[in-house]
């Protein structure tokens, strides 16, 4: 059986989505938090929305 390795990073990497998908690297979100709540970052919330809040 061979070993079997994914390249993962979080969210702040800033990696597109398309380099993502072309060399499949798995992404962890980061979780960015405002007035108390907690968002994933690129899926809840973008960076520059929360810069600009």
């Amino acid at each position: 059986m061979a070993d079997t390795i994914k390249i993962v990073t979080d969210s702040t990497a800033d990696l597109t989505s398309e380099i993502c998908k072309k060399f499949d690297i798995g992404v962890v979100p980061y979780y960015l938090n405002y007035k108390g709540k907690s968002y994933k970052d690129r899926l809840d919330m973008k960076i520059n929305e929360y810069y600009e809040r």
